[in-house]
């Protein structure tokens, strides 16, 4: 077996719902998630050895300009939406879930009710390597090079997720993905103009929505944005009022649509993007 990271090297990795700076200490082949795969035991920057732990590669990434940058644009969108749920959720449901998300994350282990303990133990949704690749190219494409994702995209959002119902899910799941699906829609055009775009984006969403309703917006996005949901999903499940039963289907459903967009990747994910004209990178500078 080929190891994609190497002892003494510095990786960023998931922990929870959030990704720090490690080194790899070890590599080994174990059995992770129930399979023998590749392991790799990581020290998290600034945390007690304790909390050392074996790892498979699905949820480490490279440490690389693009990448670093994913990882504080993570941190930063789940900030933001915590304090959303705080300013929502005033009184004792104001305190509670914020406080134990961080201490969580910090590395220490607190008491949590019953639906979000499990949601903690299921939310782990490891983004194929792949994606992740994928996740930084799309970054550094729109950040960087100032391009643009072009619009509407062949397939769309909607395209996609209807493709992945017919043959990509269990058939014994399809009242599950059914309903999966219409809340990764609607998720969608909620969250679309709050934490899916780049800045660079923003004027292009502005334009967009002269042309379309934003009920329709699933069908003009592709792959690329509704990849950028589907890494905020652990994050917005956590504070999903249903059963630990159905959380864990969802999150199965997600995972096998991340498999899904995986395997078909070169067919769901632009090739070339558009190259911003002077005025509109006037326009999104303003």
């Amino acid at each position: 077996m080929e190891f994609e990271y190497d002892p003494e090297e510095i990786v960023l990795c998931y922990h929870g719902k959030l990704m720090y700076e490690a080194k790899c200490l070890k590599t080994d082949v174990r059995e992770v998630n129930g399979t023998r795969q590749p392991a790799y035991l990581v020290h998290y920057h600034g945390w007690n050895k304790k909390w050392d732990e074996w790892v498979a590669s699905e949820r480490m990434m490279k440490r690389t300009e693009a990448n670093i940058a994913f990882m504080e644009r993570l941190a930063q969108e789940t900030m933001e939406m915590e304090k959303e749920k705080r300013k929502k959720k005033p009184g004792k449901s104001d305190s509670s879930p914020p406080a134990e998300d961080s201490a969580e994350e910090n590395g220490h282990t607190v008491k949590r009710p019953k639906a979000q303990a499990a949601a903690s133990g299921e939310l782990r949704m490891p983004i194929p390597s792949v994606l992740r690749d994928q996740l930084a190219n799309d970054w550094h494409a729109i950040v960087n090079d100032k391009r643009l994702v072009p619009l509407p995209r062949t397939p769309s959002i909607s395209r996609v997720l209807a493709e992945f119902r017919r043959r990509g899910c269990s058939k014994q799941r399809g009242e599950h993905v059914k309903a999966v699906v219409a809340g990764l829609k609607a998720q969608f055009c909620v969250g679309i103009g709050q934490s899916l775009l780049y800045a660079f984006e923003r004027a292009q969403y502005a334009e967009t929505l002269q042309k379309y309703s934003v009920e329709k917006l699933t069908d003009v996005y592709g792959a690329e944005h509704l990849l950028r949901l589907l890494v905020q999903m652990p994050v917005l499940l956590t504070h999903a009022q249903v059963t630990d039963n159905t959380l864990a289907i969802q999150v199965q459903i997600m995972l096998d649509l991340l498999e899904y967009m995986r395997k078909h990747r070169e067919k769901l994910f632009v090739t070339e993007y558009d190259n911003a004209t002077p005025a509109y990178i006037r326009m999104s500078i303003r």
